[in-house]
């Protein structure tokens, strides 16, 4: 067993340290090419010019921002990634032909710059403008950070904007706005709300039990399809790009990227 003040240090180095010991890490849009194929790539990095990640393949940069928490730069360069890879398959779906990247972080060149930089400056707003979670950890005499990115839920357990669109990206940004429960869900009993939003107050209850008042469950409905109003439609439109020339092609469906 650890002695107390072992204990205690340990304790205090798993904690969120503001400002943290770690330099910032670089979170980048460049032009790439690999193999003859040019393409956009996003990426992180700890050093200050994104250029000396990888200078053998990387031509000029887009986008280059200091990130304080590298879990927080890693959550953004997926979901700029995974907005990459829908872009692309749903472009392919359509019979268009894309000189594909040989990057799964990439996105075409058959796109134009303001195709990934668009992207890119919207899941970095999101992140940094609009999604600031309190960290539960908090302690001034710690010295640790107020808020974080990768926390999923805010202290009253409602899901953060962050981590619904993270989902929602995902599996496509696809939703179903007829759907029963959408539309009548400020009327909907107990048992409906909570089978449609899996017995959400189940885990911290007994086994089996499913607790959770019906104000409780029209009160997540609510916080949720508010999220569904107001963020599905700005996922969608980041998925509106397709390229200039559209040849005339079967229509396949390429395999999917993200698990």
């Amino acid at each position: 067993m650890l002695c107390p003040t072992v204990a205690l240090l340990l304790w205090q180095m798993s904690k969120y340290h503001d400002p943290c010991q770690d330099p910032p890490t670089t979170l980048y849009l460049v032009s790439a090419k690999k193999g003859g194929v040019r393409y956009w790539k996003v990426g992180i990095t700890t050093k200050n010019n994104p250029l000396e990640r990888d200078p053998k393949h990387y031509k000029e940069i887009f986008r280059n921002e200091k990130i304080q928490w590298c879990a927080d730069a890693e959550s953004i360069e997926i979901n700029v990634a995974r907005t990459f890879f829908w872009v692309m398959f749903k472009s392919e779906l359509e019979g268009h032909a894309l000189a594909k990247p040989p990057a799964r972080e990439g996105l075409s060149y058959d796109f134009p710059v303001e195709v990934p930089m668009e992207i890119f400056d919207w899941w970095l707003g999101l992140a940094t403008e609009s999604d600031q979670v309190p960290n539960p950890d908090y302690d001034l005499a710690l010295n640790n950070a107020k808020y974080i990115l990768t926390d999923c839920r805010y202290p009253n357990g409602f899901m953060t904007a962050f981590h619904f669109c993270w989902l929602q990206m995902k599996n496509g940004a696809g939703f179903d706005f007829g759907s029963f429960v959408y539309k009548n869900h400020r009327s909907l009993d107990r048992e409906t709300l909570g089978n449609a939003f899996n017995w959400m107050y189940e885990p911290s209850s007994p086994a089996g039990a499913r607790i959770g008042t019906l104000s409780d469950y029209r009160e997540y409905a609510a916080h949720y399809y508010e999220l569904v109003d107001f963020y599905i439609p700005q996922l969608q439109n980041l998925l509106r790009f397709r390229p200039e020339e559209k040849p005339v092609l079967p229509s396949r469906s390429p395999a999917a990227m993200w698990s």
